[in-house]
């Protein structure tokens, strides 16, 4: 008890001394924040006129579209260290700043769309190295970098009062939360191997220090070892593509596949050789079971705020990314030569159960999320192995929803630590009434995981099943329904816990969370999304199959 009086007492002591620090500034960016989320939600509700020939022409006759991508990835590197030189001065500023910035890139990203909807935009860069950067956006990278900058915005708006507990320096945090921010946008927007390879250095080597950052043994240790499977990783994908441009003579996605081809027939050995490090690569990087290993431990040390990044997008890039690699680099007839259609499949099935099953065995509440994303990475696999236009749609669609289920639930899970001290699910008794809304927030995540109708998952996992009966494979829609029951085990007893059970220090009488809006409203506008995709999947889908047309 003595310990938790302490630990109290050290949040009590942080917020209080930290308070009088940005207190000037402290309404300025609530109405600020506030401001910016109506704008978001009054955007997003005219995408559908957005999207139609009368609103084509309005956002042509306003913006030019062709530079959005650089604009993008130049203003985010250049706010980052701008981040430090204003925290220095205001904290409160510096994270209105930041905000700020991202609204911006939000907005950069909505003038991308009536192009991208005609026509990919491909941009080459000139860089000191012998090869240009090269940038794609068609419809399915515009649909993850608008996924990627909400996301960034509803965790910073969150973040702000969460990390004022943080004792270590919040702009080395906000530093590397930016810097993470570029790397995911600029791997989603690369159209060659060399550039997408780059970014993806810069998104581990600045993940790092947001999972070490509270620079306690276990963060330390959790660290070192994502960075240590980084590192191999990384050498793995250099090894690949190094291997594939000595045969092909170029990294530009879609350029490639038809040397690789000739180059397959020729040499198939030292071509497999090269698809299988990158492949090995990508798994490493995107926790694909068996080498999901670093996850569970680099999530759950990591501040809330940056668990709901890396969870909810960082992984889902090399996702993409793996997608691209093997749709517009192999190609497949090569896939089908070397049997990566009938190995994924079995692979994602595997995870999918194992990464449930060791959920089932966790008690704290980060681990149990981060277990879980292993076994979602396997929806997305499973998609990706059926090797046909239904599963390739169902797989973005996941890594869609499973950005709003997983946000919603880390989020929601990193209040109830802020406001009870508690990790160990065995101790959620009576948070239901204690803190309604937040619950609630994690209920609709967890159900939505599990795969009820009415929610995301639901229709996510609906998708999937299509796609493996198209495919002749029922018996993948079998897995899919014991993956959902495994997750129910392991979902249903904290919220069980959470509202049926009485609380051992006080009674179960219903009280309001005692949180800032801005930890609240985030929270509730992403669990809206998970019900709102629900209902309305085709929002999305529409997208996506159309996208496909321009992906493939």
């Amino acid at each position: 008890m003595g310990n938790y009086e302490g630990v109290s007492q050290n949040h009590q002591n942080g917020v209080d001394h930290n308070s009088q620090q940005i207190n000037k500034g402290l309404d300025v960016f609530y109405i600020n924040s506030i401001f910016i989320l109506f704008a978001i939600a009054f955007i997003t509700g005219g995408y559908a006129i957005m999207t139609t020939e009368v609103g084509i022409k309005i956002l042509e006759s306003v913006a030019n579209f062709r530079y959005a991508p650089t604009m993008i990835i130049v203003l985010i590197f250049a706010a980052a260290p701008l981040s430090v030189l204003i925290g220095a001065k205001s904290e409160s500023y510096r994270d209105m700043f930041i905000i700020n910035i991202i609204f911006a890139v939000f907005i950069l990203t909505l003038t991308m769309f009536p192009q991208a909807l005609r026509n990919p935009i491909n941009i080459t860069l000139p860089s000191i190295l012998a090869f240009g950067v090269n940038l794609r956006v068609d419809q399915l990278s515009l649909l993850m970098v608008l996924a990627a900058s909400l996301l960034w915005l509803m965790v910073m708006v969150y973040g702000h009062h969460y990390m004022i507990l943080e004792e270590n320096s919040r702009s080395r945090f906000y530093f590397w939360f930016l810097v993470t921010f570029g790397g995911v946008m600029g791997a989603m927007m690369a159209n060659d191997l060399l550039t997408m390879f780059l970014f993806f250095e810069v998104m581990y080597l600045s993940c790092y220090f947001l999972v070490a950052h509270n620079q306690s043994s276990d963060a330390l240790k959790a660290g070192n070892r994502y960075i240590y499977m980084g590192i191999v990783g990384g050498l793995s994908i250099l090894l690949g593509i190094s291997s594939l441009y000595v045969y092909t003579n170029t990294f530009i996605l879609g350029e490639i596949m038809a040397p690789l081809q000739v180059q397959y027939a020729n040499n198939p050995t030292v071509i497999t050789f090269a698809i299988t490090a990158i492949l090995i690569g990508f798994s490493i990087k995107a926790a694909v079971f068996p080498m999901h290993f670093w996850l569970p431990d680099a999530h759950s040390s990591a501040p809330t705020p940056a668990s709901a990044i890396l969870s909810g997008m960082v992984i889902k890039v090399y996702i993409f990314s793996l997608m691209k690699f093997l749709f517009k680099v192999v190609g497949l007839d090569v896939i089908r030569s070397i049997s990566l259609n009938n190995i994924l499949p079995p692979l994602a099935i595997v995870g999918m159960i194992m990464g449930s099953i060791f959920a089932i065995g966790q008690k704290d509440i980060k681990k149990i999320l981060a277990y879980s994303s292993v076994a979602q990475v396997g929806y997305m696999i499973l998609g990706i192995g059926l090797m046909n236009d239904k599963g390739f749609a169902a797989a973005m669609f996941h890594i869609i929803t499973h950005a709003l289920m997983k946000s919603a639930l880390f989020l929601s899970a990193g209040a109830i630590i802020l406001q009870t001290h508690k990790r160990d699910v065995r101790e959620f008794q009576g948070i239901g009434y204690q803190m309604p809304i937040t619950m609630g927030i994690f209920t609709i995540g967890a159900m939505s995981m599990i795969g009820i109708p009415g929610l995301n998952g639901f229709m996510s996992k609906w998708y999937l099943s299509i796609a493996a009966l198209e495919a002749g494979n029922p018996i993948f829609v079998f897995m899919i329904l014991v993956s959902s029951f495994l997750n129910a085990v392991y979902y249903l007893p904290i919220i069980i816990t959470a509202f049926l059970k009485k609380a051992p220090d006080r009674e179960n009488v219903l009280v309001m969370d005692q949180l800032p809006a801005n930890m609240l409203i985030p929270m509730v506008l992403i669990g809206s999304g998970c019900i709102l995709l629900g209902f309305f999947p085709q929002w999305v889908m529409k997208f996506i199959e159309h996208g496909i047309t321009t992906f493939l």
